[in-house]
Parts: C-alpha cells; structure tokens; sequence
C-alpha cells in the first residue's frame, strides 16, 4: 500500500513538473510568453540594419551625384575642344554614361534612398 501511494505520488509529482516545463515559468506569472527578450534584439537589430542600409544608400547617392558633376565637367571640356561640324564617339559615350548615371540618382532620390 505504501508503494502505491509512493508510485502515485511520483507520478503526480511528474506530470506537474513536466506540465509546468512544457508550459513554462510565464503562465505562472499571469504575463503573456516571450521569447526572453529576443523580440526586443530582434527589433534593435531590425533597425540598425535599416539605418545601415539607408547611410549606405545616401553615400551612394552622392557618390552617383559626385561622378555626375565630374563628368559633366569632362563632357563640357569634349565639347569645347571638338569642331562645331563633328562631334566624336567620346562625346556620344560620355553622355550615355552620364545618363545611366542620371536615372540612378533620380531612381535614389525618389526612392528617398
């Protein structure tokens, strides 16, 4: 009879202790389950990301304009220095380049990136 009672209570004992780690320690302290903290981590990195990824986008940005700037400079000086009845291929390439280079800051600048 003893060790029935003993069984039993081992048993109980058993399933509260494996009940209480399947539940965990928050359902006994009335506050919804978290993750430990990790949803705050999750979201500070969230944003250290995203304003790394907008520093970068910015610098890229006015390196884009920098080049630009530059190479409307050369550009001018191509000019300048051709007859008014020819223009070379130089010419024609650089205002291309710079194109491509336009549409990607305009591209950056409305994207506010």
């Amino acid at each position: 009879m003893k060790r029935r009672k003993l069984r039993i209570c081992l048993w109980f004992m058993g399933v509260v202790l494996m009940g209480g780690m399947l539940v965990g320690p928050a359902a006994f302290s009335g506050r919804p389950m978290q993750r430990g903290g990790e949803d705050q981590l999750d979201k500070d990195n969230e944003a250290k990301m995203e304003k790394q990824r907008q520093d970068d986008a910015f610098n890229k940005l006015k390196e884009n304009a920098e080049k630009f700037y530059q190479g409307a400079g050369e550009l001018k000086e191509m000019v300048e220095n051709s007859n008014r009845h020819t223009y070379s291929l130089q010419i024609i390439k650089k205002t291309e380049e710079l194109e491509k280079l336009l549409k990607d800051i305009r591209r950056r600048a409305k994207e506010g990136n």
